[in-house]
């Protein structure tokens, strides 16, 4: 969490201003939540958990946040070619 902060934090105030004044949205790609606390305040518009908000501190973290959320679907972090769902497989059971 510390140095995926350490890459976002001198550019993403500018990121979303500049995505604002354009009105666009910025979305934020993270599983940490430390990250997400932090980015947040700064007006970040989607948070995408690329972990499917399975850890209870990030849900904890977007539970009263002004933005909408992505909850991506995962396989494994990071994702493993060799291991797919059979094709007559329903993904939601």
């Amino acid at each position: 969490p510390e140095e995926e902060w350490r890459r976002l934090s001198d550019l993403l105030p500018s990121l979303i201003a500049c995505a604002h004044r354009h009105e666009a949205v910025l979305s934020l790609d993270s599983h940490h939540p430390e990250t997400v606390r932090r980015a947040l305040p700064l007006g970040v518009d989607w948070i995408n958990d690329v972990r499917g908000f399975e850890d209870a501190e990030m849900v904890a973290a977007v539970r009263h946040a002004d933005c909408r959320l992505v909850v991506m679907h995962h396989l494994g972090v990071p994702a493993d070619p060799a291991v797919t769902l059979p094709p007559d497989a329903d993904p939601v059971p």
